[in-house]
């Protein structure tokens, strides 16, 4: 018998693996079919999409008018953040000042300056500190961090392109109050949320300082 037969037997001898019509996987496992997008005042998205405010999937705050005169560099008080330490997550100044309507960074907000150029920022630092007028925050609910940043990126963009004709360009409210996003299915949010998620939950307590993280 020759080489070529002795190698023809034994390919026909083997089970034929593979071959053959796929076991269909079961229900659970299948991929629904996409459905077909509809129409919405910001484009096309799926059926079960929505166009909402951006108040929906974050809550804006904004700075307090804290006064310069009170600002100190020997660390006294509360740390203060300005439009010129989100990038940085370091502040150069501290108050002693008390304001009622003050409010807190804490890690995995959206900070954003609202003068000259309006970026958003997610704050990461294990530091919490108060933001300083001509900032503000965006405070995720059910959304993840990730999410809120990204969608608000490109509306902070088109704002910042309109603004012309002025000195300073500013942010404002009322730009913030026409604001609208697309909303994701509840599957999508989930899945958008358990991979992009800030965890805080990974950091050891001893290690949430707060405002003393600076000292």
């Amino acid at each position: 018998m020759g080489a070529v037969q002795i190698v023809v037997r034994r390919f026909r001898s083997r089970p034929r693996q593979g071959w053959g019509p796929r076991p269909r996987p079961p229900q659970a496992h299948r991929r629904p079919l996409p459905r077909r997008p509809r129409d919405s005042e910001l484009g096309e998205i799926p059926e079960s999409w929505a166009v909402c405010s951006v108040y929906t999937i974050a809550d804006v705050v904004y700075g307090a008018p804290f006064s310069s005169a009170q600002f100190n560099s020997k660390r006294v008080g509360i740390p203060l953040l300005r439009i010129r330490d989100l990038a940085t997550e370091n502040p150069t100044v501290w108050t002693s000042e008390s304001m009622p309507k003050a409010h807190k960074v804490r890690p995995g907000d959206i900070v954003v300056g609202m003068d000259g150029e309006f970026r958003a920022y997610l704050w990461e630092a294990l530091k919490v500190g108060s933001i300083n007028e001509c900032v503000c925050l965006y405070a995720n609910r059910i959304y993840s961090a990730a999410f809120v940043r990204s969608s608000i990126l490109k509306l902070l963009a088109d704002v910042e392109a309109t603004e012309i004709g002025t000195t300073v360009i500013h942010l404002g409210k009322a730009d913030i109050d026409d604001f609208t996003v697309v909303i994701p299915a509840a599957a999508v949010n989930v899945a958008f949320n358990g991979s992009f998620e800030f965890r805080m939950g990974d950091v050891a307590p001893s290690e949430r300082l707060g405002a003393s993280a600076w000292s």
